[in-house]
C-alpha cells in the first residue's frame, strides 16, 4: 500500500505536464462542443416579425400626427377655459 502511494508522488514533471495538457484540451474540446450543440438548436425570437405585423398605416400616423399637434391643443384649451 505504501508503495503505491510512493509510485503517484514520484511522477516525473513531464507526465504532469502530459496529463494537464490533456485535460486542457479535453475541457477545450468540451466546451466547444457544447458551444456547438447551442448554436445549433438556437432559434432567436423574431421581433421583425411582430414589428412589421403590428406597425400602423402611414394613413393612421398622419392622423394621429395632425390630430395631437400643438395649434390644436391650445385651441381646444381656449375653448375650454370658457
Amino acid at each position: 500500500m505504501a508503495k503505491k502511494k510512493q509510485d503517484k508522488e514520484a511522477k516525473s514533471p513531464e507526465e504532469l505536464a502530459k496529463r494537464n495538457k490533456i485535460i486542457f484540451i479535453a475541457s477545450v474540446a468540451g466546451i466547444l462542443v457544447f458551444a456547438a450543440v447551442y448554436m445549433m438548436n438556437y432559434e432567436p425570437p423574431s421581433l421583425a416579425e411582430d414589428f412589421y405585423k403590428n406597425r400602423k398605416s402611414v394613413d393612421s400616423y398622419n392622423e394621429y400626427k395632425n390630430s395631437d399637434d400643438a395649434k390644436s391643443k391650445a385651441e381646444r384649451n381656449v375653448f375650454l377655459q370658457d
